[in-house]
């Protein structure tokens, strides 16, 4: 019985790690507000379709989860409530924290990239690298409306994106997003920044 459970689990972890992008990193993002500081965790995978000695293209995700609130603690408090309520994710409900001022933000997009240089393939020389693209996303955050007070808020946008690598394996990654739900509360040309530090494998 267990090997039924045991091979899925084996063929997902070969697909995660057989991938030619991998990396994890934690991101900080804004709403159009002062008020709404979304930070949290950030993992990285891509998969070239088309490459080069020096370039490629690749098909990513960059899934990231964490919570919005006025100073962007990340997944700080989320933690020590899941860990609260015994390690039950149900029992979680961050809108009721500090009257309301805390949300979850979650994003999901699917992504086309173009790399050229560092990172764009294992046989790059290059001594850095970047890479542009963009695609469609869907996000859950949170906003300050001009009264103060915040809200949470959800939304499909189309998303454009683009990064420097460096030695080391680092990345550093800006993006932004239009959301296709216009307003937005009291925000009448919403857009979501995002800077995003990663670790590649």
């Amino acid at each position: 019985m267990k090997k039924i459970f045991v091979l899925p689990l084996l063929l997902i972890t070969n697909q995660i790690f057989a991938q030619d992008h991998t990396a994890i990193g934690y991101t900080g993002a804004a709403l159009n507000s002062s008020y709404s500081v979304p930070g949290g965790l950030a993992f990285y995978v891509g998969k070239d379709i088309f490459k080069t000695p020096n370039s490629s293209f690749s098909v990513s995700t960059n899934f990231e989860l964490g919570i919005q609130d006025k100073i962007g603690t990340g997944l700080i408090i989320p933690l020590f409530l899941f860990l609260d309520q015994g390690g039950s994710a149900s029992n979680v409900n961050t809108d009721n924290i500090n009257g309301g001022t805390i949300h979850l933000f979650t994003e999901l997009p699917l992504l086309l990239h173009y790399n050229y240089g560092l990172g764009s393939n294992k046989d790059s020389e290059k001594r850095f690298g970047f890479y542009i693209g963009g695609g469609m996303s869907y996000t859950i955050t949170g906003y300050g409306d001009t009264a103060g007070y915040s809200r949470s808020t959800s939304f499909f946008g189309c998303v454009m994106d683009g990064g420097v690598r460096f030695k080391r394996d680092t990345d550093i990654n800006f993006a932004f997003i239009i959301p296709l739900q216009q307003p937005i509360g009291q925000i009448s040309h919403p857009l979501f920044f995002e800077l995003t530090l990663f670790k590649y494998f």
